[in-house]
């Protein structure tokens, strides 16, 4: 019997996981990630941060109000990340003290496959750079 809980719910497991210097694997819920990451369907393995997080990083991150956020780093300043989901247009300030962990593999069709690998990161290179693209092809469907 499989028995679904919110990240919330289970987060304090996943914490002591992860400071522990293990990792923790879950299902992912929402469409903000999509095309990459599809709703119930795909899976991400986190862990702990333990190097400076870059630019194409995918990161797990909590809002102010608690909420679990999965996104893509696009830009770093001085004191925060730009992060956005690959669905989305809009970067969303993130304070490094707000990651909680990092993908570092990810489950599609019962195969796993490295964040770090060739494929993933020439197709994050090339979806964090064609941002401007996707929006103006996105409003011309739209018509």
């Amino acid at each position: 019997m499989n028995k679904e809980f919110s990240l919330r719910d289970v987060f304090p497991l996943i914490e002591e996981q992860l400071s522990a210097g293990g990792s923790a694997t879950f299902k992912i819920r929402g469409t903000s990630m999509l095309p990459f990451l599809s709703d119930m369907r795909d899976s991400v393995t986190v862990v702990a941060p333990t190097r400076r997080i870059r630019k194409h990083d995918v990161v797990l991150y909590r809002r102010s109000n608690g909420d679990f956020i999965l996104h893509r780093v696009v830009g770093r300043k001085k004191e925060f990340l730009l992060c956005r989901g690959d669905n989305q247009f809009e970067d969303e300030r993130v304070f490094p003290e707000q990651v909680v962990a990092i993908v570092s593999e990810y489950e599609r069709n019962g195969k796993r496959r490295s964040i770090s690998s060739l494929t993933h990161r020439l197709y994050s290179l090339y979806w964090v750079n064609s941002v401007l693209l996707r929006r103006l092809l996105r409003k011309l469907r739209k018509r």
